[in-house]
C-alpha cells in the first residue's frame, strides 16, 4: 500500500485510504464478506462524484441526469477497485477469503470473531461459514453417491427464486422440507444466507480474470 502512494502526492487517493482503513480494521477481504467491498466502492464512488463536479468534468442540468453520472462514478470506482495493485495477486486475496470460510478453533470450525480498531466491541461478521455446513453435512461427504447430491441440493436450492431467507428473523429454524431435501443436504436459513453472500465475494474476486 505504501509503494502505492509513493507514486502519488503527499496526499493519498480515496481509494488508497477506504482500502488501508479496511485491512488495519480488520473488515475486508473476507471477513465482514461483501459489505466491507461495498463501503470501499461507495467511497471511492463519492469521491469521483465530488472531483467531477469540482473540475467540471459533469455537469447535472437537470434532476434526471443525477442518478445516471451517479451510476458512471459507481461503475469506475468499482473498476479502479479490481484493478488495483492490492488486488494483483488474485489467489492471495482469495486465500484471506477461505481462512475465514474455514475457520477452525482447532477442535471444529466454528465463526471466525471481528474486532474493531477503535474498540474492544466483539462481532461475529457471518451467519455461518463452509467449514461449519460442511461439518454439519460430514456423513453425506464420505460417499460419492451422497456427495454429487448433496452438492446438486445445495445449488438447486440457491437457485431457487422467490423464497423467503429469513421469516420472523429466526436464525435456527431449517429451511422448509418444500424447498430442501433433508436427506441430501441439511441447511438453516442462516447457512442459505451465508452462502448468497460466499457467491457474492467469489464473483467479485474473479471478475475481469
Amino acid at each position: 500500500m505504501m509503494k502505492a502512494w509513493s507514486n502519488e502526492s503527499s496526499t493519498p487517493e480515496t481509494l488508497h485510504l477506504a482500502l488501508a482503513y479496511d485491512i488495519a480494521s480488520g473488515e475486508g477481504f473476507g471477513l465482514f464478506g461483501i459489505d466491507a467491498y461495498c463501503d470501499v466502492i461507495a467511497t471511492q464512488a463519492g469521491a469521483l462524484f465530488a472531483k467531477r463536479i469540482k473540475d467540471g468534468t459533469i455537469t447535472i442540468p437537470y434532476s434526471a441526469e443525477l442518478r445516471p453520472k451517479l451510476d458512471e462514478c459507481f461503475k469506475d470506482a468499482r473498476s479502479q477497485f479490481i484493478s488495483h495493485s492490492i488486488f494483483a495477486n488474485r489467489k492471495k486475496v482469495l486465500g484471506s477469503f477461505l481462512s475465514v470460510m474455514f475457520y477452525h478453533d482447532g477442535t471444529k470450525f466454528v465463526l471466525p470473531e471481528g474486532k474493531y480498531l477503535f474498540g474492544s466491541i466483539r462481532c461475529k461478521p457471518w451467519q455461518s461459514t463452509l467449514g461449519i455446513i460442511l461439518e454439519n453435512n460430514k456423513r453425506k461427504l464420505s460417499d460419492p453417491m451422497t456427495c454429487d447430491a448433496l452438492i446438486n441440493e445445495t445449488i438447486r436450492v440457491l437457485n431457487t427464486k422467490n423464497m423467503s431467507v429469513a421469516p420472523g428473523g429466526d436464525e435456527n429454524l431449517y429451511l422448509p422440507s418444500s424447498i430442501v431435501d433433508s436427506s441430501k443436504v441439511k441447511l438453516k436459513y442462516k447457512d442459505l444466507r451465508a452462502l448468497y453472500e460466499m457467491i457474492e465475494i467469489l464473483s467479485f474476486i474473479g471478475e475481469g480474470r
